[in-house]
């Protein structure tokens, strides 16, 4: 047989070997398939091993397609006389050269396929989707690969699991020796955490030193700012990493400013970047398109990124105002978490304790605005309380909210040093916390009961929790 395309390869092998069938019939679609006849083929053989779970015989095949009434007599006897040509092909020998020509054509096709819809939607040809979408089709189509590994095995996997609980590298340390023991060493990759406090209490504080800690550790670290702008932000980790009062910033000069900024550079650091959005108008997706463009000009991906702040934010799936704010700060926490797991990251974000918790220094899950649904889907929950004791002694008393790296329990409290000045937090002697982290727990409420307590039908009111 003369000319075999990788088509033919492809379909032969679909009808002749029942184990390659189903691993690669998840992976092919109908447009990587040029020829028309080829798609009649494909899906025949397609909609039958779905059905009857078993590969197709030559007279099936066959038949299928002369009862098929979606299409033309021409179509039939094309489709028909190409039946013969892949029931001759003899099937490969080696399932290995089988798997990796298989995944080669659909990558191929896949690109391939991308760069001339991207060319329509440039040209205009397409009014449904905007110039935008065109770096998210050539990603995706860039990032077709086989994956048939379903989940992790007790057994065969046991090795590589403890691998994951002893290297270091898969936790993200705190600069605070304090955060470390409670984290059991740092949160992890593929994690939604907040930081939760009342108005002025230390929200974009905490999330800048935070970030400046990464950073210090040589990670990139992406800052979302959707409450203050991207200057202001700047200012506040200028301070943190100066080590100088956010006030004095200005004062010490363009020049000894630029030549500390130079000898940061050249230290082992890693990179912080800051991108500005309006209040209610960023969302997951905004976020993603963010780290796409950073990547594509200036080779930037982010370890950790911090969104400023979740109530703050948008939904990519919800329409605002079309659900209570229950189910819509529910989306986006979810989406929010969604996004650290596809991109392999940590994601930090804070939220506003609503009026109940504003000044309680007994706060808990249940006193976070608009939507008790956001601890249910965080990774890491930290309550900030501020009083006039403790400003007076320059700490601030975490609550431990909500934990999945540790027994939160185990310290439900604890107080760090507070430099608001110079924007960080820091460790305390350990004689300190005395008094504070055996503190008498609050009676816990069930899920149920938390459910029930704040979900609520009530059309959103933009902002109306958070004053």
């Amino acid at each position: 047989m003369e000319n075999i395309s990788n088509e033919i390869v492809i379909l032969s092998s679909l009808v002749h070997d029942e184990t390659y069938a189903r691993k690669v019939l998840v992976h092919l679609k109908e447009e990587y398939f040029q020829d028309p006849t080829q798609k009649i083929l494909f899906n025949t053989i397609k909609d039958y091993v779905q059905k009857y779970q078993a590969p197709p015989s030559k007279m099936e095949v066959g038949v299928t397609i002369q009862n098929n009434r979606d299409l033309n007599e021409g179509e039939t006897e094309a489709a028909v006389a190409a039946v013969h040509e892949i029931y001759e092909a003899f099937p490969s020998r080696s399932q290995e050269w089988l798997y990796e020509t298989t995944e080669a054509f659909c990558k191929n096709q896949a690109v391939y396929n991308a760069i001339h819809k991207s060319i329509s939607i440039y040209q205009g040809e397409d009014p449904s989707l905007t110039t935008n979408a065109i770096p998210n089709l050539l990603k995706d189509a860039i990032a077709v690969c086989f994956d048939n590994r379903v989940g992790m095995d007790f057994y065969d996997d046991a090795e590589k699991r403890f691998d994951f609980y002893t290297d270091p590298e898969n936790k993200l340390p705190f600069h605070l020796k304090i955060l470390n023991d409670v984290t059991c060493g740092g949160v992890t990759k593929k994690t939604l955490n907040l930081l939760v406090a009342g108005t002025n209490v230390g929200k974009t504080l905490g999330l800048i030193d935070l970030a400046a800690g990464y950073v210090r550790n040589g990670m990139n670290v992406l800052y979302i700012t959707a409450e203050m702008r991207e200057e202001l932000i700047m200012k506040r980790f200028d301070a943190n990493m100066l080590k100088v009062d956010v006030n004095d910033v200005v004062s010490i000069g363009k020049d000894r400013f630029l030549n500390r900024i130079e000898v940061l550079k050249q230290k082992t650091y890693g990179k912080f970047k800051v991108k500005e959005f309006p209040p209610g108008a960023v969302t997951d997706q905004h976020i993603r398109n963010v780290v796409d463009e950073l990547k594509m000009k200036t080779g930037f991906m982010p370890d950790v990124i911090v969104v400023d702040y979740l109530q703050i934010t948008g939904s990519s799936r919800v329409k605002y105002g079309s659900v209570g704010s229950y189910y819509y700060y529910k989306a986006v926490a979810e989406e929010l978490r969604a996004l650290a797991v596809e991109l392999d990251i940590a994601m930090w974000s804070a939220a506003q304790f609503n009026r109940s918790g504003m000044d309680n220094s007994e706060v808990s899950m249940g006193d976070v605005a608009e939507s008790v649904a956001i601890m249910f889907t965080v990774d890491g929950a930290w309550g900030l309380v501020r009083t006039d004791e403790l400003d007076q002694v320059n700490q601030i008393q975490w609550k431990q909210l909500k934990s999945r790296y540790a027994d939160k329990a185990v310290r439900t409290r604890f107080v760090t040093g507070v430099d608001v000045g110079k924007q960080t937090f820091y460790d305390v002697d350990e004689s300190e916390q005395h008094g504070i982290t055996q503190s008498e727990k609050a009676p816990r409420m069930s899920q149920k009961e938390l459910d029930s307590k704040f979900k609520t039908d009530k059309p959103l009111s933009r902002f109306g929790d958070l004053t």
